[in-house]
């Protein structure tokens, strides 16, 4: 036989409950904050260039907000001081080395012409992102490939075969100068690097193939009779 629950045992479990939830809401609350007061933190001690409204805006900021609100303030930075662009990006990157290659990114966009200033910095806060640090970049500013990948394999010569791939997968018509560029730079891994540039080279190749085999694809071609009826 089904017996019911005293009004009294109800409330108290309604309490627990709450109770509960409460508290998980404001450990996840506290969480949250003390992460982004880390971040900012570790931005300060870096030396990246803080307002008192972007320092409310990191502690405020969402989880998955934060790095657009940092990204934002690179941006900003950037173009109020261009040559201090290698600065900024060293700084954001030592604090949150996850967004290297975004950051290099966005600094690139904001001053073209310090591409390879940036990525230096980048690179060197973070030399396992050299080669996501250098497609990011090139791919923004082509023009700068060659730069770009020296500076990469100079600030991380143990990955100039990948800084290459990933400079000549972002601007294959540039190979060649990429390739050289970077032996010049780093002459103890030519071997190394010319093959990867030829991988890189051959597989973009592939990739141009592919698309204009899709362009001529005669299936995509609009066969509707365009005579009215």
């Amino acid at each position: 036989m089904k017996t019911d629950t005293p009004p009294n045992l109800r409330r108290n479990t309604q309490r627990r409950s709450l109770v509960l939830g409460l508290s998980l809401a404001l450990g996840l609350s506290s969480g949250l904050a003390l992460a982004d007061q880390a971040t900012l933190d570790a931005l300060r001690a870096a030396g990246f260039p803080l307002t008192p409204e972007l320092e409310e805006a990191i502690l405020t900021a969402e989880p998955d907000a934060l790095d657009g609100v940092v990204s934002q303030a690179i941006d900003q930075a950037v173009r109020d001081n261009p040559a201090g662009a290698a600065d900024v990006v060293r700084a954001a990157v030592s604090a949150m080395p996850d967004q290297a290659a975004a950051f290099a990114s966005v600094a690139t966009s904001a001053a073209p012409e310090q591409a390879a200033a940036v990525t230096t910095a980048a690179v060197e806060s973070n030399p396992e992102a050299a080669a996501d640090v250098t497609r990011a970049v090139v791919a923004v500013s082509p023009e700068a490939a060659v730069t770009v990948a020296q500076a990469a394999a100079t600030a991380s010569p143990e990955r100039a075969a990948e800084v290459t791939a990933a400079a000549v997968e972002s601007a294959p018509e540039a190979a060649e100068a990429i390739t050289e560029g970077v032996i010049a730079s780093v002459p103890d891994a030519a071997p190394e690097v010319e093959a990867a540039a030829e991988e890189a080279e051959a597989l973009a190749e592939e990739e141009i193939d592919e698309e204009d085999d899709v362009d001529d694809d005669p299936d995509d071609v609009d066969d509707t009779d365009p005579s009215p009826s």
